[in-house]
């Protein structure tokens, strides 16, 4: 049997609204595919681990 591992990484990023480009403060980011959790900070920023083609939703 072989196991292959991801390698997970810290990813940061911003939120920003759509339309005025402004940072969004206190959102929720969540990682889908290795249940990690997260919230933006006072600037819109966060951190959170992922790999290669995991999904991040806001």
């Amino acid at each position: 049997m072989v196991s292959l591992l991801k390698a997970q990484s810290d990813v940061s990023g911003m939120v920003q609204d759509r339309t005025s480009r402004k940072s969004i403060d206190f959102v929720d980011v969540f990682n889908l595919s290795n249940k990690a959790q997260t919230l933006t900070n006072a600037k819109g920023e966060f951190k959170i681990k992922a790999s290669v083609n995991d999904l991040l939703v806001f």
